[in-house]
């Protein structure tokens, strides 16, 4: 699977929005775990195998495209990891038929 990219004409733009909205979300959140955990970017870097250089540019909004193989060890090295769950769709979400009788 490949990156979204703004200049990648096959996603769409509320996609790349929406992907932008995770990455900052994920970004503020990791942040915070950082600091709670009182790891310093050279503890992550060496727990996780990762360039201290990548791992600071993953927290500090310089890289723009956050790799699961990044953010999983990372968040793994500071004691957390990642649970997916499927959204909850509301009646008024659902797609309705063009065909649907009134």
């Amino acid at each position: 699977m490949g990156r979204l990219k703004t200049g990648d004409m096959r996603a769409k733009p509320e996609t790349l929005e929406r992907y932008e909205d995770y990455r900052i979300m994920m970004q503020c959140a990791m942040k915070d775990i950082m600091q709670q955990s009182g790891m310093t970017y050279r503890d992550i870097a060496q727990a996780t195998g990762i360039n201290i250089s990548t791992v600071y540019e993953i927290f500090n909004s310089i890289r723009s495209g956050m790799s699961v193989l990044n953010v999983l060890p990372i968040l793994e090295a500071m004691g957390y990891e990642i649970n997916i769950e499927k959204k909850k769709v509301r009646h008024e979400d659902m797609p309705t038929s063009k065909t649907s009788k009134e």
